[in-house]
């Protein structure tokens, strides 16, 4: 059974790829927990109708761009448990509102660029250690990929992080 839920998911360029990939494989190796793709969501929903290639058609048109780290935080929340913070940018924002007109979402999605590092549910004492015993791996990190991502698990969704189908993968313009 195929969900009908995407996000919209903003990949690094090299070298930050390669090395976010390791940091957060080797987080997931220490903390005992599924490592994933390095990325900072800009847009979650429903599919409505987009398909692949309005996708590519949007993000076409769409310019790689630059985020500044602003510092490291913790949540309860499983898909925030620790995370890199980082500036918004205004080309994500028009790229949410296109999609959410594209989908026809009458709740607006909630921009909140960060790149995650581990996903666990795990106490807050050792989140709070996590953040106070490390630097954040870059001040800055460039972005030049867009992926069109959906949980391919039905009752599990976003939470099975290993199983996940990748719809649609663009590279954005270069300025």
């Amino acid at each position: 059974m195929r969900c009908d839920q995407f996000s919209l998911w903003y990949i690094p360029s090299q070298p930050y790829l390669h090395t976010l990939t390791q940091y957060i494989q080797d987080l997931s190796k220490t903390w005992n927990s599924a490592p994933f793709t390095p990325h900072v969501t800009g847009f979650s929903g429903t599919l409505n109708g987009l398909s692949p290639r309005d996708f590519q058609e949007l993000m076409a048109q769409t310019p790689s761009f630059t985020l500044k780290c602003t510092g490291l935080k913790q949540s309860a929340a499983f898909f925030k448990t620790f995370i890199m913070t980082l500036e918004n940018q205004r080309v994500m924002e028009v790229v949410s509102q296109k999609l959410q007109k594209a989908t026809g979402s009458r709740v607006p999605y909630h921009l909140f660029p960060h790149l995650s590092l581990l996903y666990k549910d795990m106490a807050e004492a050792q989140r709070e250690s996590l953040v106070n015993e490390t630097a954040p791996p870059f001040h800055e990190i460039r972005f030049d990929q867009a992926w069109l991502v959906q949980p391919l698990n039905s009752l599990l969704g976003w939470r099975d992080i290993q199983n996940l189908g990748y719809h649609s993968k663009c590279h954005l313009t270069s300025i």
